[in-house]
């Protein structure tokens, strides 16, 4: 198991959907982005409610296993990321999502 389905284990462990409160499935967690270590993940419910859109910010453990800190250069960035961002979400998902869902199977 690689790092990224590692972190979607993770994920699934926290998201639910708001209105049935059910843990998503696995194949219904969709990477549609990702910038850095920042993730922006949509959810569909099994029980055809709303999808959501969720962002995950990882970070990198440092030797000694403890989380290192985020960085002010890293706030920056997603900062820079989220000023020049339009609100298309569907260029983003075309951008990144496409390549990365085909490689997730």
């Amino acid at each position: 198991m690689n790092n990224f389905d590692k972190l979607i284990k993770e994920i699934q462990k926290t998201l639910f959907c708001p209105e049935c409160k059910k843990r998503f499935n696995l194949k219904n967690i969709k990477l549609r982005g990702f910038f850095d270590e920042t993730y922006i993940l949509e959810t569909r419910c099994e029980n055809d409610h709303e999808s959501l859109l969720a962002v995950f910010i990882t970070q990198k453990k440092s030797k000694t296993n403890k989380l290192a800190p985020m960085s002010a250069n890293d706030g920056v960035k997603f900062k820079k990321y989220l000023k020049n961002f339009n609100g298309n979400f569907k260029s983003v998902f075309n951008k990144h999502g496409e390549k990365n869902e085909n490689n997730r199977t």
